[in-house]
């Protein structure tokens, strides 16, 4: 698994259940990679997110004080990720990876580093 994937993974799993913004979003996988005895940056989580909605992994919404959700259809750039705009969910051919067999994910049930996980590449 490269870094790549390993950041795709998180960011996946943390838009499954759903709509989130970039501030929780960089929390948790901040978080994620500190238990992993990695360091991971704001950037590289706004790359990712970028790509997955390209790929289609992911979208990403405004929401209008209505509480109705607008799909962006466009190409995001990193200046457009704000604190609380846009929100980001993952796709069904995103969960469709999610539900695959946890083959790198590195973290036991209590949120632990499993033993035999074995870092990124790259």
């Amino acid at each position: 698994m490269t870094r790549r994937d390993q950041i795709h993974m998180f960011v996946l799993d943390t838009i499954a259940d759903d709509y989130e913004e970039i501030e929780h979003i960089t929390e948790l996988i901040t978080a994620w990679f500190g238990a992993c005895n990695l360091g991971i940056s704001r950037n590289e989580i706004v790359r990712a997110l970028i790509a997955l909605t390209q790929e289609g992994f992911a979208r990403a919404y405004h929401f209008t004080p209505g509480h109705e959700s607008e799909e962006i259809t466009v190409l995001l750039s990193p200046d457009e990720i704000q604190p609380q705009d846009p929100y980001f969910w993952i796709t069904d051919k995103g969960r469709q990876e999610v539900n695959c067999p946890d083959v790198g994910w590195p973290l036991d049930d209590e949120g632990l580093l499993r033993k035999d996980w074995v870092p990124p590449e790259g």
